[in-house]
């Protein structure tokens, strides 16, 4: 859920994945990372949830930008999301990615993203978040 507020800034609720993708036959240890762009100035993440393909996090994030009115000036604005798995052994593993541009952001009820790669456009979802 996403929520823009003129005297509180942009809050993000971060609820669920859904369907994650198994590492090595093993579910994983994920986690989701939130950037405010264009400019990632501070990011943020959840807890990690261990051993699941279908985390709960019900976090919320806050960050403080100009209000609603102001989106026409931000239009390359928006949040990328990025889903990793948590390995202390290894580099963490990237799961999937979603980019919500300021027009895709409303004041709805929660609804499922899906999830893909970083790069290139056009392949298959790996994944949901709510």
């Amino acid at each position: 859920v996403v929520r823009s507020d003129p005297h509180r800034g942009l809050s993000v609720m971060v609820h669920h994945c859904r369907n994650l993708p198994h590492l090595d036959g093993n579910p994983p240890d994920p986690y989701v990372k939130l950037y405010l762009l264009p400019h990632i100035i501070e990011k943020r993440k959840t807890r990690v949830a261990r051993r699941t393909c279908n985390p709960t996090y019900n976090e919320q994030f806050v960050y403080k930008i100009p209000p609603v009115t102001d989106r026409v000036s931000h239009q390359n604005n928006g949040i990328r999301v990025t889903v990793h798995s948590h390995d202390i052994m290894k580099e963490n593993a990237f799961l999937g990615a979603l980019y919500l541009a300021w027009n895709d952001i409303t004041d709805n009820s929660p609804c499922w993203y899906k999830l893909g790669p970083i790069r290139p456009k056009g392949m298959e979802s790996v994944g949901n978040f709510l």
